[in-house]
C-alpha cells in the first residue's frame, strides 16, 4: 500500500501484520513543493508497536523537516520521537504503542527529493531478542522475514553468540538484505553461511564486521545461517537484515 499526499492536509492509514505500509513525500520521486504542511495518522494492531523504516530521505538541511512521534496527536509536544532535515537516512524509529503521527513541512526556497519511509508491525518475529541461543525460523514466497541483533534498535550487549537457522521454500535459493549494520570493527562479528550447519566452514559466505553495510548476500540453496557473537567490550546498534526468496525479478546480477 502507497500513500501519496499530493496537497496540504491529513492522511490516515493501517497497518496489519504481515503488511508494509509505504508513505512518501508529496511528488516523490520528484522534488516536493514549496510551503508544505502535510500528516499522516497511522494505526497498527493493538498491543503492538509499530516501526518507520526509511529507504530514502533527502530533505532542504535545517529548511524543511520530518517530524515523527508516537500516538495521533501531533501538537503533543511530549510523544515526539524524532526531527528529521538533511540526506543522511535515518536510523528505524519505534513507536510507544500501536499509533504513529509524521508531520512533514517544507519552507519557501528549496527543495529536494524528499523520502520514502515503510510502516510496519514490531512484533517477536521482526525483532527476535535472543540474547544467547538458536532459533529456527522459515518463510515463504511473498514473505520477508526480519532478523535483528538482541536488543536492537539499543546497543546489543557484551557477550552475544546467538545464531539463526533459516529455511526458505524448497528449490529456491534465499537472499540476506541488510538495512542497517554497525558492529565494533573486528571484535563483534556476523558470519553467514549456506545450510544449516555454521560448524561446516565450507558453507560460509560472509564474515561481516564494522559499520559499512553490506552487499546483498545469496545463499546457495534454501537454507542459511547466522552466528552473531561480540566481545566483553565496545557495543554499537547491530544490524537489521531481511530474507526473501532469490529470483531474477527481486535481485539481478551484472
Amino acid at each position: 500500500m502507497c500513500v501519496r499526499e499530493s496537497d496540504n492536509g491529513t492522511e490516515v492509514g493501517l497497518v496489519g501484520y504481515g503488511e508494509s505500509l509505504t508513505i512518501v513525500s508529496t511528488n516523490y520521486p520528484d522534488n516536493y513543493p514549496n510551503n508544505i504542511n502535510t500528516q499522516w495518522l497511522v494505526s497498527g494492531p493493538a498491543d503492538d508497536q509499530i516501526m518507520a523504516v526509511f529507504s530514502t530521505f533527502d530533505l532542504e538541511y535545517n529548511h524543511d523537516f520530518l517530524r515523527v512521534g508516537s500516538g495521533l496527536d501531533p501538537d503533543d509536544t511530549a510523544s515526539l520521537l524524532a526531527t528529521l532535515s538533511g540526506s543522511s537516512l535515518p536510523d528505524i524509529i519505534v513507536s510507544n504503542n500501536n499509533e504513529m503521527w509524521l508531520v512533514f513541512t517544507s519552507d519557501g526556497s528549496n527543495t529536494e527529493l524528499g523520502f520514502r519511509v515503510n510502516i510496519e508491525v514490531s512484533i517477536a518475529r521482526n525483532y527476535t531478542d535472543l540474547g544467547n541461543g538458536t532459533e529456527v525460523v522459515t518463510f515463504g514466497f511473498g514473505e520477508s522475514l526480519t532478523i535483528v541483533s538482541p536488543n536492537y534498535p539499543n546497543n546489543y550487549p557484551n557477550n552475544v553468540n546467538t545464531q539463526w537457522l533459516v529455511s526458505g521454500p524448497a528449490d529456491y535459493q534465499i537472499m540476506a538484505v541488510f538495512s542497517t549494520f554497525d558492529l565494533e570493527f573486528y571484535s563483534d562479528i556476523l558470519r553467514i553461511g549456506s545450510g544449516l550447519d555454521p560448524d561446516d566452514t565450507a558453507s560460509l559466505l560472509a564474515t561481516l564486521s564494522g559499520s559499512s553495510l553490506p552487499d546483498i548476500i545469496v545463499s546457495n540453496n534454501n537454507e542459511m545461517w547466522l552466528v552473531f557473537t561480540s566481545d566483553v567490550s565496545v557495543t554499537e546498534p547491530g544490524f537489521r537484515v531481511n530474507f526473501e526468496v532469490y529470483t531474477p525479478r527481486n535481485y539481478i546480477g551484472n
